[in-house]
């Protein structure tokens, strides 16, 4: 009788035991399913606003676990959209960046200084968190990742301000131009020029 009071009971702590760790696991995996549906139509340059859509409108709750779903799915299929999937969705819940940075760089470690830089820009006062995420996640370039520095909240709200009253803005990396100077037009618009006023932007050469 006490050896099969022993077992029952054994047999209810195992149970129960599996029952709190489930959840866990079980609740990003469940995501993934509803994020893979979700994202089945989705042009490539939309899937990071997409992304960000889903975890914004996700519960509390479940929202950590969409946010990880989302970088997972995408990025098995998409890793080229890193960086660009993680600022979105860092921008909608900046208390996950640090979490999605790591889960990104776990899947594209190549882009792991990238994918850090989009996260901090996006959630800058969680640049401390992120940075130790992402190089835990990428060691190999912890050293890199380390010198990541995020856009000031400042400028990023400067920005937005000049936007938001219609005038010209710069993004970070842009050098000012001067209008009516020699090459370019009273609004600054390159007149056959060639050159490069923002990192990875060219002007086309005569």
């Amino acid at each position: 009788m006490k050896q099969m009071s022993l077992k029952w009971a054994c047999g209810v702590f195992v149970a129960a035991a599996a029952v709190a760790i489930a959840p866990a696991y079980g609740s990003v995996e469940s995501q993934k399913v509803v994020v893979a549906k979700a994202i089945q139509k989705v042009p490539v340059t939309e899937l990071a606003a997409k992304a960000a859509n889903l975890v914004a409108k996700a519960k509390a709750a479940d929202r950590k676990d969409v946010a990880i779903a989302s970088v997972q799915v995408i990025l098995q299929q998409q890793p080229m959209v890193a960086a660009p999937l993680v600022g979105a969705i860092s921008a909608v819940a900046p208390n996950l960046a640090a979490a999605v940075a790591a889960a990104a760089a776990e899947i594209n470690p190549a882009q792991a200084v990238e994918i850090a830089r989009a996260a901090a820009s996006a959630a800058p006062d969680e640049g401390t968190a992120i940075v130790a995420a992402v190089s835990k996640a990428a060691p190999e370039l912890a050293v890199r990742i380390a010198q990541v520095q995020p856009v000031p909240t400042v400028a990023r709200s400067s920005r937005a301000a000049v936007a938001a009253l219609g005038g010209p803005t710069l993004n970070p990396g842009t050098t000012p131009i001067n209008p009516g100077a020699p090459g370019f037009d009273t609004r600054g618009t390159p007149n056959n020029v060639s050159g490069r006023d923002t990192f990875g932007a060219d002007y086309a050469r005569p």
